[in-house]
């Protein structure tokens, strides 16, 4: 009768090795899959942020044009402006008849 207790005593072992193995798989797969939604979350957080990049990229390339016209404008303002104040060259050249200014 020991030999088929040792042996009902070695497959409850073995049962009950399965069944911690098979928890702990349970449990390996729940972290695998928590694990697969923080990815999932940091690659979307990773999209939304690239395109908050983009976005601002874009701001900056507009806000750069608008600078460089308003620079330019001003620039031909003040050249105007400079010629009103001293309408000749040094040779005695008139300047203020140019068409860059008057047209």
């Amino acid at each position: 009768m020991t030999g088929k207790n040792d042996d009902l005593e070695l497959m409850r072992l073995m049962i009950d090795k399965i069944e911690a193995e098979r928890q702990r798989n349970d449990i390996q797969d729940i972290q695998i899959r928590e694990l697969y939604s923080k990815l999932e979350q940091l690659e979307n957080l990773s999209r939304d942020n690239q395109e908050r990049i983009d976005d601002l990229y874009n701001t900056i390339g507009a806000l750069e044009n608008t600078v460089a016209a308003d620079i330019s404008s001003k620039t031909d303002k003040i050249a105007e402006l400079e010629c009103l104040l001293d309408p000749y060259d040094p040779d005695g050249t008139a300047l203020c008849n140019s068409n860059r200014y008057y047209g």
